[in-house]
């Protein structure tokens, strides 16, 4: 480590990435976005990855892996490579687990997961149900253990847009719109692995009155969460396979909505059938046993 650098150290099921930055400012910058991964120093035994960033400019940042991959610029967007190459370094290092792109909350004992494309509101989602006491379990990328089907935690910090304006139609300036970091205390990160309860794919819609929640089949279920595989070159059979048997097993939803706060206030009520509220479950009604 050479001098002046100061080190921070991500942990992940036994494995450690490594975070060398220079100045206060991008300390504090890495910690949020990484304090419920963070562990201490001695724990570093089992290091994947290594990662330099340094401050060249007021608000000008480089980065550096020891696999010679390079990102210059903003805060925001080196550390969304960063977030990036930490996910990728710990997907190959446990290849046992199935991984997707999504974000997971969980609540007596149960999770949901929530995936989709960018700009589907998953971060959103996830600290609205924040809100109403659920727990962290994962952002950006989720890894499930295919024995039991459990979401281990992988809490990084969630990022969130701020809603699109009223009269906003580009939706390619919604998604480069800069995302605020959401504070979430250490209480509300769980720390233990929990059986997926149900899984819901967002869909953001700005001109819909009220909120929806669609039942989907096995094989529309697999497809779209198929598409939200991270790294999915390898074993191809074989991780279609694993989708097929978690859609079969757990219920799947399509949320269509407006307003983030009545969705997530919502979701569960309706998946259990007992909403009385703007959320309209289409469809057969199934129930999720003990997600309250």
């Amino acid at each position: 480590m050479t001098n002046g650098h100061r080190r921070l150290l991500a942990g992940f099921d036994g494995r450690h990435i490594e975070v060398q930055v220079d100045t206060d400012w991008l300390e504090a910058e890495c910690r949020a976005r990484l304090t419920h991964l963070l562990v201490p120093q001695e724990d570093a035994t089992r290091i994947i990855l290594r990662l330099v960033l340094h401050e060249f400019a007021t608000g000008c940042v480089e980065l550096n892996d020891w696999a010679g991959r390079n990102a210059t610029g903003s805060i925001e967007y080196v550390m969304h490579h960063a977030s990036k190459w930490i996910t990728s370094a710990f997907v190959s290092a446990h290849p046992g687990l199935v991984w997707l792109h999504a974000a997971a909350a969980t609540r007596d004992g149960f999770a949901i997961l929530l995936t989709g494309g960018a700009g589907a509101g998953k971060s959103t989602l996830v600290a609205r149900l924040l809100e109403r006491n659920w727990r962290l379990l994962a952002d950006d990328a989720v890894p499930l253990h295919p024995e039991g089907w459990t979401v281990h935690p992988l809490p990084f910090t969630p990022e969130m847009r701020r809603p699109a304006e009223h009269d906003e139609r580009d939706a390619q300036a919604f998604l480069e719109r800069r995302k605020e970091i959401v504070r979430v205390a250490p209480d509300e990160v769980a720390r233990e692995p929990v059986p997926v309860g149900a899984i819901v794919f967002p869909e953001y819609e700005r001109d819909l009155a009220d909120a929806s929640l669609t039942p989907l089949t096995v094989v529309s279920a697999a497809q779209m969460l198929a598409a939200h595989e991270v790294c999915p070159g390898k074993d191809r059979l074989r991780r279609m396979r694993d989708i097929f048997m978690l859609v079969r097993r757990v219920p799947c939803y399509r949320l269509s909505y407006h307003d983030s706060t009545t969705a997530a206030a919502q979701l569960v009520a309706c998946l259990l059938g007992l909403t009385t509220g703007p959320l309209r479950c289409r469809g057969p009604k199934t129930a999720v046993e003990g997600l309250l």
